[in-house]
């Protein structure tokens, strides 16, 4: 599950800058750890749990956030998915401010970081607001950008979810595109636990419902 050394290198510069701000935490990187990997799991009680305990530790100190580019894209995305699921505003407002964060280190110039997930997030945020239009440009975008810039892991979430949204607004043939996309970005990435994962959703989505794009051989399996 390695990231392209030119990302690796990136992400460690902006690391470097945005420490400075503030200082690290053990009880801080842990939570943002957890809600990276539940979040990219798809455990939504989880993701709210650790999500939660996170706020609870940052929010009296904003800058300890900044040196958390990984996390403060991943608690944005978590943040908004929660907010879809119980409607409390606190979480729109929460995702908000991270992309927001986001955007701003994207307009400083460094788009090679930032311009994808950028993209992901305000397409999250503008279905999480009831736009149903927008999204469709800004998922591709999302998609794109980080195929341009070898972020092959956040390409595959975008392709994930993408699917999760055209799936929520009834377009599963669309979904079904996404989501083998996401998929075989996993896969490549030798994340064969997530691809594992989202094959078996996407069964339940699919199978058996008469949807005749389906196709098993699509999907390759773990070696």
């Amino acid at each position: 599950m390695r990231m392209p050394e030119k990302g690796i290198q990136e992400y460690r510069k902006e690391a470097v800058r945005m420490a400075l701000a503030g200082v690290w935490r053990s009880a801080d990187s842990s939570k943002g750890s957890r809600v990276q990997r539940t979040e990219m799991y798809g455990n939504y009680e989880e993701t709210k749990n650790n999500a939660e305990k996170y706020f609870e530790i940052t929010m009296p100190s904003w800058y300890l956030q900044a040196g958390y580019i990984i996390h403060t894209f991943f608690l944005g995305l978590a943040s908004l998915r929660i907010y879809r699921e119980t409607r409390d505003e606190v979480w729109v407002a929460r995702g908000s401010k991270l992309r927001e964060r986001i955007q701003s280190w994207n307009e400083q110039g460094s788009e090679w970081n930032f311009k994808n997930k950028l993209a992901l997030m305000q397409a999250e945020e503008a279905y999480s607001r009831g736009d149903f239009e927008s999204p469709k440009v800004l998922y591709d975008q999302a998609v794109t950008f980080a195929k341009q810039h070898k972020f092959i892991h956040e390409e595959a979430l975008a392709n994930e979810l993408a699917g999760k949204f055209y799936l929520a607004t009834g377009n599963k043939s669309v979904a079904l595109k996404y989501f083998t996309d996401a998929h075989e970005m996993y896969y490549e990435w030798n994340a064969f636990a997530k691809a594992k994962k989202l094959y078996a959703y996407i069964q339940d989505k699919f199978y058996g419902e008469g949807t005749s794009e389906f196709n098993h051989g699509a999907f390759r399996c773990e070696e």
